[in-house]
């Protein structure tokens, strides 16, 4: 091997000479090649068309699990065998599609009643059958919790004191009614809206504010000091009684000066009634609706006292008189004084009506919360509260709102939605061209 590799490179190579050729020098005859140099003899390939052969689908893309919108619910053969359900709108607010006169789905009451009470109550030894059980304490949804926005229940028993009988709605099932009335107002363009509401904070902060400006005697005695401290104190509620009235603080809030009307739920004789106070604003009047006035006396609550003597300071200490873009609220001659003509005086209290001839609880019956609600929302859809002095609605209305609220926060849940979106935005500010006038010249 090592001899033939010395040798390779003195073995003579029979090579040809290359010779280069200049393409200008070339001739046609030189570039083309004859028919007699191509080949005669193609191999022909047959294509046989098979009719038994099952023509492929076409391809469905998959989209990828990052991009899967939570409003799909089928792409295609991945898919087949399972069940296919039908894109349903989803509603803005739990009393879409069903509203205080319509009657609600009974499949929908059933379903909710068999949710609420599977294992939320346990039979007793000691319990009579009428009487109420003990809750278990496996009551829980099924996930985290609920987003209701103002609120964000994470067990049955939420859903189970507001349906139940002889059970007081806490401030939390008001503040989800109310919220969902205000953000319905709202979702309406700037020249519809009629109305807007406030939480149940927004009476706490007037009888705090009302406290420290209506001293009693015994205050005449307390230091500088102890003044500076309550003021400091009070201030964080005036603030916030402004914000409310501005469109702030509160979600799917709207400000005063583009409504006529504002609902408040009022919490009096201690937190165990609730009334509606309606601020109708265009006659500079308070109207409280009532749903026991035959059982208690006639009187006016002093939560109704106060919010009548708080409401004219705040109102001009929000600006309220010189936003006048929807109503010219100085011109009214509700907050004009008869003699001069001129602006009421901030000291000078709305007036108070009481709304005779409404449906009525029954007595001892703790729905005056309930009854609250289905005020409100009568009235947000401008319809004439009914009398029912019977009460025999109560039950149906209790299984009504725990129904839509548990359906709208099911589905919320299931669909991904997010708070942010279920707060519909603020009405965007209007700019207005400036004129010749406005403008100044710097020389």
């Amino acid at each position: 091997m090592h001899k033939l590799i010395a040798d390779l490179g003195r073995l003579p190579i029979p090579l040809k000479p290359v010779s280069a050729a200049n393409p200008q020098e070339l001739t046609n005859s030189q570039i083309l090649l004859s028919d007699s140099q191509l080949p005669t003899d193609i191999p022909i390939t047959e294509i046989v068309v098979r009719s038994n052969t099952n023509t492929p689908l076409a391809r469905i893309r998959m989209p990828s699990k990052i991009c899967k919108s939570p409003y799909l619910t089928s792409f295609g053969s991945s898919e087949k065998g399972k069940e296919v359900t039908e894109d349903v709108i989803r509603p803005k607010f739990p009393f879409e599609g069903c509203e205080i006169t319509n009657q609600a789905p009974s499949y929908l009451i059933d379903e909710f009643i068999e949710w609420v009470t599977t294992g939320l109550l346990k039979t007793h030894a000691k319990k009579k059958p009428t009487e109420d059980k003990y809750r278990a304490k496996a009551s829980s949804l099924g996930f985290e919790m609920m987003d209701y926005v103002v609120a964000y229940p994470s067990n049955k028993n939420w859903f189970y004191a507001m349906f139940q009988p002889k059970n007081c709605w806490t401030d939390q099932h008001m503040d989800v009614i109310f919220y969902y009335l205000r953000k319905k107002s709202k979702l309406r363009s700037m020249n519809q809206y009629r109305y807007t509401t406030v939480n149940c904070l927004f009476s706490s902060h007037i009888n705090n504010t009302h406290e420290r400006y209506y001293n009693n005697v015994a205050d005449d005695d307390i230091s500088t000091q102890e003044h500076i401290d309550r003021a400091v104190a009070v201030s964080v509620h005036e603030r916030s009684i402004a914000n409310v009235m501005k469109g702030c603080s509160i979600p799917a809030a709207l400000s005063w000066h583009l409504v006529d009307d504002v609902y408040i739920p009022v919490n009096c004789d201690g937190k165990f009634h609730w009334v509606l106070v309606v601020v109708e604003l265009n006659r500079r009047l308070i109207r409280v609706y009532n749903s026991s006035i035959g059982t208690r006396k006639q009187q006016h609550y002093e939560e109704i006292k106060k919010l009548s003597w708080m409401l004219p300071s705040y109102l001009l200490d929000s600006g309220f008189f010189g936003k006048n873009e929807r109503t010219i609220w100085p011109e009214l001659d509700a907050y004009k004084d008869k003699q001069t003509g001129t602006l009421l005086e901030s000291h000078v209290p709305f007036n108070i009506e009481y709304v005779q001839g409404i449906m009525q609880q029954e007595e001892d019956s703790m729905d005056c919360g309930l009854y609250v609600a289905t005020f409100a929302e009568f009235l947000s859809n401008q319809l004439v509260i009914p009398p029912d002095n019977d009460g025999h609605l109560a039950n149906y209305l209790r299984n009504r709102y725990a129904a839509l609220l548990w359906r709208y926060g099911s589905d919320k849940f299931k669909g991904g939605y997010i708070s942010e979106n279920d707060d519909p935005p603020k009405p965007k500010g209007q700019f207005t061209t400036p004129t010749e006038q406005d403008f100044v010249n710097i020389d």
